[in-house]
């Protein structure tokens, strides 16, 4: 039988899941299916990525068995490498950001959201005020 995460029947993992690769967990808006390519929402859940969304979007791929839907969790095997906590220089949702410099009072880097030119990784907690500390997931 083929190999694939959690399952002994259908192969959807032609390698399997890289183990020193970072894996996290997400709560599911909407459903997910495994080896899905998916995006965070802004209050920080998975959806799938929709046909034409850029790539800065795509946080990873689900590595999962079997489809799960709104409020199930799910792994996904991340575009990152480390999450940092950070620094938002503004009222934030999750998803995309750009480095905005370091703050040497809090010994933070800022990030802000967007997808412009210097986009670095994902904001993965929604934020109310600026200067808040939230999760932050540095890419590839």
């Amino acid at each position: 039988m083929p190999y694939s995460s959690g399952s002994q029947t259908k192969d959807i993992f032609r390698w399997g899941p890289e183990a020193h690769k970072l894996h996290l967990e997400f709560e599911v808006s909407g459903s997910v299916h495994a080896g899905e390519l998916v995006k965070l929402t802004t209050d920080g859940k998975v959806v799938a990525l929709a046909d034409g969304d850029n790539e800065e979007v795509c946080i990873g791929v689900s590595i999962h068995t079997d489809e799960h839907a709104y409020g199930d969790y799910v792994v996904v095997a991340v575009r990152g490498y480390a999450v940092i906590m950070a620094q938002v220089d503004a009222d934030t949702n999750c998803g995309p950001a750009e480095y905005g410099g370091y703050d040497g009072a809090t010994d933070r880097p800022i990030v802000a959201a967007g997808q412009s030119g210097n986009f670095i990784g994902w904001i993965l907690d929604a934020s109310g005020t600026a200067g808040d500390i939230v999760r932050f997931l540095l890419k590839d």
